[in-house]
């Protein structure tokens, strides 16, 4: 019982040093502390201003207090710091596979199929089959995209891949060349905006490379004929 009256005593400790406890109460306390030394000392100290000491129950109590709400801290820290490292790696991760999908390499020669055709108009379209398909295409006559030493008549086709890609499914598609065909005679033309009829007697080609010029393979010589394209194929191509 006299604990009880201790902690009551010293939870109105505080109230009565600052004057803010009743009258009732502040005798109360202090007709306590005339008969118990250590809440006199407690009481003594408050008013002096100075932290008494605490008993060690509750010095205990207010430790455990303490730590659990340190490792409550530390958990919520941990968990933020996650969060945080797991939306960098994410961030990362993603630009990072971005920029390699925007990379890309030249794909091995042997690896391409292509097969061209004329449309009744002298067009040349070519047909590519590959494996996860291409992304770009770089053609020209040698020395223009390659930086090497003019060949004439030679013509480039290079087809590049991004560095990752994931489909590996074989890949065929259509498309316009830089290519006409006039009286049997290939020629490259400079642009890509001829209509319907129209042809240009550019520089003639008298051979088509897949890849560079370091590396190629011959898929067309002076000679060999390019057939009409098909139904199908023309109208794929046809403006209407």
């Amino acid at each position: 019982m006299k604990e009880a009256s201790c902690g009551v005593a010293r939870d109105l400790m505080p109230l009565c040093a600052e004057g803010i406890a009743s009258e009732e109460s502040r005798e109360w306390v202090e007709g306590h502390a005339a008969g118990c030394a250590a809440c006199a000392q407690v009481y003594a100290d408050m008013r002096a201003g100075t932290p008494g000491p605490v008993p060690q129950a509750q010095s205990d109590l207010t430790f455990g207090r303490a730590l659990r709400q340190m490792l409550r801290t530390i958990r919520l820290k941990n968990v933020l710091l996650g969060f945080v490292v797991a939306l960098v790696l994410t961030a990362v991760i993603g630009f990072g596979y971005d920029a390699l999908c925007m990379q890309t390499r030249p794909i091995s020669p042997e690896r391409v199929e292509i097969a061209f055709s004329q449309l009744p108009e002298g067009l040349v379209v070519q047909t590519v089959t590959v494996e996860g398909g291409y992304r770009f295409t770089r053609y020209g006559p040698s020395g223009q995209w390659f930086g090497a030493q003019e060949e004439a008549g030679v013509y480039y086709i290079q087809f590049l891949k991004p560095i990752i890609t994931l489909s590996s499914l074989i890949w065929s598609h259509p498309s316009y060349t830089s290519l006409n065909i006039k009286d049997g005679i290939l020629y490259h033309h400079d642009h890509h905006d001829l209509f319907p009829g129209q042809v240009s007697e550019g520089l003639e080609i008298t051979e088509i490379r897949v890849g560079a010029p370091d590396n190629y393979r011959t898929v067309y010589q002076k000679g060999d004929p390019i057939p009409l394209a098909d139904e199908e194929t023309q109208a794929y191509f046809s403006p209407w």
